[in-house]
Parts: C-alpha cells; structure tokens; sequence
C-alpha cells in the first residue's frame, strides 16, 4: 500500500504486506517497523473482508470474482483517503489469480477510484 499525503510537507508512505513502513518526506527517508503504531488509537476503518485472489484478463480489462467484491476494496480504498487531510491518495494492490499482474486500485475522497491492470486503466464509480 502506498499513500501519497496530502500535508506541509507532503510525504508518501509505503508499506509491502507485512514489511517495513517507509516515510519519503522531501529528500528524507525513515524506516519504521511494521508495527510502529501499533499503540495509536485509530478511527473507526472501511469495511473490508478477505477474498479469494480475483480473475483477470488483462487483454480486455474484465476483473471477476466475489459478487460485489472489487466495488468493496474500491469503497475501502477511497475511504481510507477519506481518513487523510486534503486531497490525499491511497493506492493498493490486491491479489489475483495470475500472481504476475497484481490488481492495482487508487483512490481519493469524493472521486472515482482508479483501477489498474496491466497498463490499461478504468475508473470504478463505487
């Protein structure tokens, strides 16, 4: 997951599935272990459920799977940027059955989330 904040200054904030928490904020970079706010009272989270990896053709862009399923990592995206100040961004990437093409979603409060499959992208009015 990355998110690009929205801040004086702005920063962009990565962290791969169980690895460290890496801060780029102008020329600098700090790493934190992937349980550095563990102890920070969070609000109240999107829903979101585990899926089983979705289907895709990257030819024609056709994502399948759970019934509703995308639309709800879609919400979830876009509403963890909801969390953040001003117009920041939240990225993620989620499984799919071909473990070489991730399926890429960003998001923004108020806007359509981005959907990213191979090179081809398409908005999810969710």
């Amino acid at each position: 997951m990355s998110i690009a904040l929205d801040a004086d200054p702005p920063a962009v904030v990565e962290c791969a599935r169980f690895g460290a928490v890496v801060v780029h904020v102008e020329d600098a970079e700090e790493v934190l272990a992937h349980d550095a706010g563990a102890d920070i009272d969070l609000p109240k989270m999107p829903l979101m459920r585990r899926l089983p990896p979705l289907e895709i053709d990257i030819g024609t862009g056709d994502v399948t799977g759970v019934l509703g399923g995308l639309e709800m990592l879609g919400r979830a995206v876009r509403e963890l940027a909801a969390l953040l100040p001003g117009s920041s961004v939240v990225a993620a990437e989620f499984e799919t059955a071909d473990p070489d093409h991730p399926l890429g979603l960003a998001g923004r409060a108020g806007e359509p989330v981005v959907v990213l499959l191979g090179d081809q992208e398409f908005d999810l009015d969710c």
